[in-house]
């Protein structure tokens, strides 16, 4: 009778892993098949806290997250030549390392 219960939350818990080891490479799929520009995202998120100049043309730009419900500090865009390659959310913004995510777009 409690196996069920148990097993119900180690399948969630998988089903997690499985979605943020995904996140990446779902983001830049995303983004592939709906392109946003440089000034898509800052009519929507405003100026960045932060601006990085990565490898390869990239450009990494964090934006602080205006809700009072999550943790989550701050979203951050990568984007190449004025176009997102891909997105997310993380809880550093102004202080993280300037290669923090160059591993999501390779």
């Amino acid at each position: 009778m409690r196996s069920v219960p148990v097993l119900s939350i180690v399948g969630l818990l998988m089903v997690l892993m499985i979605a943020v080891a995904g996140c990446s490479n779902l983001s830049r799929t995303f983004y592939q098949h709906n392109p946003r520009s440089l000034q898509d995202v800052e009519k929507n998120w405003g100026e960045p806290v932060r601006v990085t100049l990565l490898e390869n043309d990239i450009e990494k730009r964090v934006y602080p997250i205006q809700s009072p419900y999550t943790d989550l500090k701050y979203r951050y865009f990568l984007f190449r030549h004025g176009m997102v390659l891909a997105s997310g959310i993380t809880d550093i913004g102004k202080a993280a390392p300037a290669d923090v995510h160059q591993q999501s777009v390779g």
